[in-house]
């Protein structure tokens, strides 16, 4: 899996906004495709607290399935997360309104791919 991709995701919880997060508690999955082999990642909110883990979850509230090419373009601004699923490189399954509700839960920066050194 690509550096740069996997030290995002292990980021994602500085990004967290706990004070949006009131009530809120879900597990997601994402899994990603890279050529013919998977990687597998959990976001766990609870508690107004983000966690990432590097794994499948047990029983997931909504899955995110994307290449790791698509998601680097979403990342860096090439491709709309919106447009990416309608046209099919991003799949969705689950609950779709804790997956949309969970996208105001984060403050990721626009530049985030030219901030993370290797």
């Amino acid at each position: 899996m690509d550096q740069k991709l996997e030290q995002i995701i292990l980021k994602t919880p500085e990004y967290f906004l706990p004070d949006k997060s009131a009530g809120v508690s879900l597990i997601a999955q994402l899994n990603l495709r890279d050529d013919n082999t998977w990687d597998y990642w959990t976001l766990k909110i609870e508690n107004q607290q983000c966690e990432v883990k590097h794994e499948k979850a047990d029983l997931p509230q909504f899955e995110l399935t994307i290449s790791v090419s698509d998601l680097k373009d979403i990342i860096t601004g090439k491709l709309n997360a919106t447009h990416a699923y309608m046209r099919g490189k991003l799949d969705l399954r689950g609950n779709i309104r804790l997956a949309l509700k969970s996208m105001g839960l984060f403050n990721i920066p626009d530049d985030i791919w030219e901030k993370i050194q290797l």
